[in-house]
């Protein structure tokens, strides 16, 4: 927490109207991060745990959205749906939790339509220990496999509840060694995933053009009578030409136009 509340002083304090978003899985532990975020001074602290009533939230939301000067909103689970928090610049994850999905969602209450500006984010993650841990090896997964906090993964949902379990086990079984073992396969899978709703991206964009194409052609064809009675309208009218029928036929088709001088 000492960290974090460094992080926090350190962001405030480069201009008037920093917001943070500090994540954590654990509501007892993100009180006790907003408690230890209080004495700051110039800071604003709110929270949205879900031991709070809704209105106690709801209150707290609009003071951190609302505030003038730096603001800091520390939230556990209950703040991963829903909420429409872009206007924070910085999010800080306190945990990483052992599901890419969620992760996702905690970057969408930042990563909303309209958004000009890049996300920052900070990761407590790693040890003083040389040797990795497994929530290193879990957060290299996230960042070079996944690629979580580069893009969107909200397409590759499927394909993550499909290789958690594996995940899982290699973590359980084989410990962080193992886990990181599992970079390249992982690499491999998501681009061949990406690939794939590339392309059904481009064959859904073509359909859709297919049938705006239609749609127009249609239009067209609805309105072409009503084109044709105006342009012969325009032609007798304005350039004083009169319809020319085919004498022979047995309905009067007209065939052309001719003329007469001003």
């Amino acid at each position: 927490l000492a960290t974090l509340r460094q992080l926090v002083k350190a962001f405030a304090a480069r201009r008037q109207g920093r917001l943070v978003t500090v994540f954590c899985g654990n509501t007892f532990v993100a009180r006790q991060a907003a408690a230890a975020l209080r004495d700051l001074g110039r800071v604003t602290v709110c929270q949205h745990l879900r031991t709070d009533p809704q209105a106690q939230r709801d209150r707290e939301i609009d003071t951190f959205l609302g505030s003038d000067g730096p603001a800091v909103l520390v939230c556990d689970t209950s703040a991963e749906e829903g909420l429409n928090l872009q206007a924070a610049e910085l999010l800080v994850h306190l945990d990483l939790p052992w599901n890419p999905n969620q992760l996702e969602q905690r970057m969408g209450r930042l990563d909303r339509l309209g958004r000009t500006s890049q996300i920052r984010c900070r990761v407590f993650a790693g040890s003083a220990l040389d040797e990795m841990t497994l929530v290193d090896t879990w957060f290299t997964l996230l960042r070079d496999g996944f690629r979580l906090f580069s893009r969107s993964i909200s397409g590759l949902q499927v394909l993550s509840d499909q290789v958690m379990p594996e995940l899982r086990a290699k973590a359980l079984l084989s410990g962080a060694d193992g886990l990181l073992a599992f970079l390249p396969q992982l690499k491999n899978r998501v681009a061949a995933e990406v690939a794939k709703l590339d392309e059904q991206w481009a064959l859904d964009e073509l359909e859709r053009g297919d049938a705006q194409f239609a749609h127009a052609m249609r239009t067209v064809d609805a309105e072409e009578a009503g084109w044709r009675q105006a342009l012969e309208g325009w032609i007798v009218d304005a350039l004083r030409g009169w319809r020319r029928h085919e004498p022979k036929a047995e309905i009067a088709i007209p065939v052309g136009y001719e003329f007469t001088s001003r």
